[in-house]
């Protein structure tokens, strides 16, 4: 997280409630100079499941979210920005996809857009809501190198290994 305090703890709050439990939050506040900080000392005061950390120099998204990887001690790890909020099943399809498909590595979703007022204005990517994501590898390799990433980020759950060998 970075300057999002108005943010923050509802999107904390999404992983909170998840129907499965077992898991750990790892917080990472690149640098933020608002309220981020008390926010994050309030949130964390309250489970302990969530481990802090703080940069003190802005390193940026990237940077921040693979410290926190770097951080986590599961077999899977779940990406969540501080202005997501996921949607109560999230971990608990995702780690199961993972846990009964040897062959799979990771998993992402579609996300719904909101405007600041929690309307819907958006989903994305299309070609997953169409069901044209494609299965066999080299052609999920064509696309997302050659058109562009269609995965969200933020919906992210991969083996800790994929974590680790791409960084």
């Amino acid at each position: 997280t970075h300057n999002r305090a108005q943010l923050l703890k509802k999107s904390i709050e999404s992983i909170r409630s998840q129907t499965m439990q077992n898991f750990e939050i790892i917080l990472i506040d690149d640098a933020s100079q608002d309220e981020t900080p008390d926010q994050i000392q309030e949130i964390s005061r309250t489970d302990s499941r969530i481990r802090c950390y703080r940069s003190e120099r802005n390193l940026g998204p990237g940077a921040a979210r693979n410290h926190g990887i770097l951080q986590a001690r599961g077999n899977f790890i779940a990406i969540l920005d501080d202005d997501d909020i996921a949607l109560p099943e999230r971990l608990d399809v995702q780690a199961s996809i993972l846990l009964n498909d040897p062959e799979i590595d990771l998993v992402f979703s579609s996300v719904d857009w909101m405007d600041s007022g929690g309307a819907e204005i958006g989903k994305f990517p299309g070609i997953v809501l169409r069901g044209e994501f494609p299965s066999n590898p080299s052609e999920v390799f064509k696309l997302l190198y050659l058109q562009g990433n269609k995965i969200p980020n933020t919906t992210v759950m991969a083996k800790r290994d994929v974590f680790l060998e791409f960084p």
